[in-house]
């Protein structure tokens, strides 16, 4: 693929490059001078924020064009910013389905520079990869604060670079959330059980630890599955035999962490029993999913370091902290076995890959820093000629820096491919955020066929999201798409419209936002789950007579989309377009 880059695109890219170059010579410096390494990741966390920063300056969509789940992250930092702090994005009657903490943290930030849902995920972004190496680094060093080893911040500083160096840069980009819950709960669960290991609890650690887990619930819940599968596991293989007070603990820091997580729970739970529950976000199904996740086996830097992860697992297991690790490595890996059992035998998915990624890997990478952090140890009691530490470091850096963010990466036609498909919106959205900008005074509910990324960019309620596996569990996709589709297929007139504007869900439509290019007629598209395939695409198809007729009134069209409103609804007829 060729990349046609403008100067000013070039000249955005060759800054990026210069990074290189600046973490590199500041990295020699570093050493030389013998610098603290948390001097090193303030550097590199500012660096990795302001390469990133560069990439994506002058780009008007995410960073794959808007496509897939960005559309629902965008979404979400935009509602979250503009709708409503515990509103689902989709539906203003129901809570947030998903934890929601590091969305709305942005979002308030997003609201008061009015950004939209796109500028907050970039923001989000860029003060993850600003802020995260040295939190990462913060709270190791806070834990392990007693522990008088030299080679101690050297195996934190590791821990942080290589969580990097192993998870591909387009996925800390696109979820920096998963990352950051993902590490913090590894850790936290490590800290955890091994100060239950060690009789270590207080008062103040149980409220410390309950508190710190209460708000890592918050921003992803889904990682405290693995931890409490992990934690079991490590019990169970313990030589130690487990005692009714460790239970106790951690009967008590859940208690905290499930009161403080209940600010998300008890509304959710509301919802469910008031609305009925139809959860199909655990339930697409792909064929990556059960496939065998062995990083260590590629032929690169970042599998060398893998390999080295679990070579560490095996080797120091008798290690408290690897020993934690291993434990929840192998939990990371069970939970792929309880989903593919779980399609074996009653076809029903469970994200079954989702413990690889962001929980697996930093694991990996832990326990290779702890590796390396050891063998770096051993060159100070050797007296060999050339194989320094100071040497070890350069050549570690030099191994290091073109895996980061301005590296590589920066040079891959896939990324920068950006730069032709997020430069510009859709002319559509366009066209149609100039009308609503202008029209919009509260959160309208709206039926949009054919531009889900409208979401990012401007604050309205569906009828029906696009995607079943995003849609809210009580929002009960399949009723609602069952009456669309009965309403559609309804060849009278005046019937169609009696059953659209007598259901509870559609009768209250402020705009129809209609595909006005085909004739069949109004499209609504939809991603319906198809296992065991993915996903398929499907169509609703509203009659033109039904929006012709005297129940509708139109009150925009551009080139490819016509806006209507009910009659009904028309207060003020200088609004009608003739």
């Amino acid at each position: 693929m060729d990349i046609l880059l403008s100067y000013p695109q070039i000249q955005q890219l060759i800054i990026i490059k210069l990074l290189f170059f600046v973490l590199l010579v500041f990295g020699i410096i570093a050493i030389y001078k013998k610098m603290r390494p948390s001097i090193f990741l303030i550097v590199f966390g500012g660096l990795t924020a302001l390469g990133y920063a560069a990439l994506v300056h002058g780009t008007q969509l995410s960073f794959w064009g808007l496509k897939g789940d960005e559309i629902t992250i965008a979404a979400m930092y935009q509602g979250f910013a503009y709708k409503g702090m515990f509103s689902d994005f989709a539906y203003s009657y129901l809570p947030a389905f998903y934890p929601a903490l590091f969305f709305q943290i942005i979002a308030i930030f997003g609201r008061f520079m009015h950004l939209n849902g796109v500028q907050m995920a970039k923001v989000g972004t860029a003060v993850t990869f600003a802020f995260f190496p040295i939190m990462m680094y913060a709270v190791q060093a806070w834990y392990w604060k007693d522990e008088k080893k030299k080679v101690a911040p050297v195996a934190w500083m590791l821990g942080v670079l290589l969580v990097f160096m192993l998870i591909p840069w387009a996925s800390n980009i696109n979820k920096p959330y998963e990352l950051v819950s993902g590490v913090g709960v590894i850790l936290w669960s490590v800290f955890l059980a091994r100060d239950i290991y060690y009789a270590r609890m207080n008062w103040k650690r149980v409220l410390v630890y309950g508190c710190s887990g209460g708000v890592l619930f918050l921003l992803f819940y889904f990682w405290f599955a693995l931890a409490a599968l992990g934690v079991a596991i490590f019990h169970l293989f313990n030589n130690k035999k487990t005692r009714l007070k460790d239970y106790a603990l951690f009967a008590f820091v859940g208690s905290i962490v499930l009161a403080i997580g209940s600010i998300f729970l008890l509304p959710l739970i509301q919802s469910y029993y008031l609305y009925g529950s139809e959860n199909w976000q655990l339930g697409l199904f792909t064929i990556e999913g059960i496939a065998t996740s062995i990083p260590l086996f590629s032929l690169s830097l970042s599998g060398l370091v893998a390999f080295v992860g679990l070579l560490s697992l095996i080797i120091y297991r008798k290690v408290m902290y690897i020993r934690i690790l291993l434990s929840l490595f192998v939990a990371g890996n069970l939970w792929q076995i309880m989903g593919m059992v779980m399609v074996l035998f009653f076809a029903s998915p469970m994200q079954e890959a989702k413990g690889f990624l962001f929980f697996n890997t930093p694991i990996l990478a832990l326990a290779a820093a702890y590796a390396l952090a050891q063998w770096y140890l051993l060159l100070e009691k050797k007296k060999w000629k050339h194989i320094t530490q100071k040497n070890v470091g350069l050549c570690a850096l030099l191994l290091f820096v073109p895996t980061s963010i301005f590296g590589t990466f920066a040079d891959d036609e896939n990324v920068l491919g950006i730069y032709e498909r997020s430069i510009h919106n859709k002319a559509d959205i366009v066209e149609l955020l100039d009308f609503f900008g202008d029209t919009v005074t509260a959160t309208p509910k709206m039926m949009v066929s054919g531009l889900p990324e409208l979401h990012a960019f401007l604050t309205y309620d569906d009828v029906l999201y696009f995607n079943q596996h995003n849609s809210h569990p009580a929002a009960q996709f399949s009723e609602t798409y069952y009456m669309l589709n009965s309403i559609a297929e309804e060849k009278n007139i005046d019937k169609a419209f009696d059953m659209l504007y007598s259901y509870d869900k559609t009768k209250d439509i402020d705009y129809f936002v209609l595909y006005a290019k085909e004739d069949a007629g109004y499209p609504l598209i939809f991603d319906l789950d198809d296992f065991p395939g993915t996903l398929r695409g499907d169509t609703i198809w509203f009659s033109k007579e039904l929006f012709e007729s005297s129940y509708f009134i139109e009150i925009y069209r551009s080139e490819r989309y016509a806006i209507f409103t009910y009659a009904n609804n028309v207060q003020n007829e200088e609004n009608v377009v003739k």
